[in-house]
C-alpha cells in the first residue's frame, strides 16, 4: 500500500491496546512492529528475571538520559519507514509518520489488564491504581522530556477511542488514511 506516511506510530494510555493493534497492522501491512515498551520489558527481563520488581516500578526508575536514547534510536528507525510503532511519546516527523492515539476510560483499560492475566495476583482496585500511576508518570516524563501531555489530541493525526471501536474498525481506519 503506498501512502504519503512510511511509518504508523501508535501511541495511547497504558493497558488501551497499542500493541494489540499493532499486531493487527503488522499482519495486515506486512510491516514489522517495533515496540519501546518492548524494549523496555526486555531490559527490565534481563536485570530483573526473577520479577522481584514490579515493570511499573523498574520504568519509574529509569533516568531522563535513558528514556531520551530509547527515543533516539526509535525515532532513526521509524523515519526510515515501514514500520509500526507502538510508542508512548509522538516526537516524530508528521510528514513521514502517521501519528495515530489510542484511548479509553480508565475501567475499561483496567479489565482488558485483568483478563490479560498479567496482573492475576492484584484486586480490581490495585489494577486500576496500577494504571492511573502509570499514566500519570508517563504524563511527568513527558513533559519533562519534551514539554508535552501525550495525551493531547493536537499532536496526532487522528484519535480512536477503543472503548467505542474495536480493533479491527481501527485498523480500517487506518487503512483508508493510508490509501488517501
Amino acid at each position: 500500500m503506498q501512502s504519503r506516511y512510511g511509518s504508523i506510530i501508535l501511541s495511547g494510555l497504558p493497558k488501551v491496546g497499542k500493541s494489540t493493534l499493532a499486531k493487527k497492522l503488522s499482519s495486515d501491512l506486512s510491516m514489522p512492529t517495533y515496540s519501546i515498551g518492548g524494549m523496555w520489558r526486555a531490559k527490565w527481563k534481563e536485570l530483573h528475571p526473577n520479577g522481584e520488581v514490579r515493570f511499573e516500578d523498574f520504568w519509574r526508575s529509569t533516568t531522563k538520559e535513558e528514556n531520551k536514547e530509547m527515543d533516539r534510536m526509535a525515532k532513526a528507525v521509524f523515519e526510515k519507514g515501514r514500520v509500526i510503532g507502538d510508542v508512548r511519546y509522538p516526537i516524530y516527523n508528521k510528514d513521514k509518520c502517521l501519528l495515530v492515539f489510542l484511548t479509553a476510560g480508565l475501567e475499561f483499560r483496567t479489565s482488558r489488564a485483568i483478563s490479560s492475566g498479567e496482573y492475576s495476583n492484584m484486586s480490581r482496585a490495585e489494577v486500576l491504581e496500577v494504571i492511573r500511576r502509570r499514566e500519570a508518570d508517563e504524563v511527568a516524563v513527558g513533559m519533562e522530556l519534551y514539554g508535552i501531555d501525550y495525551r493531547d489530541p493536537s499532536l496526532y493525526h487522528i484519535v480512536f477511542n477503543l472503548e467505542l471501536l474495536s480493533t479491527e474498525a481501527c485498523a480500517e481506519g487506518i487503512k483508508s488514511i493510508l490509501r488517501t
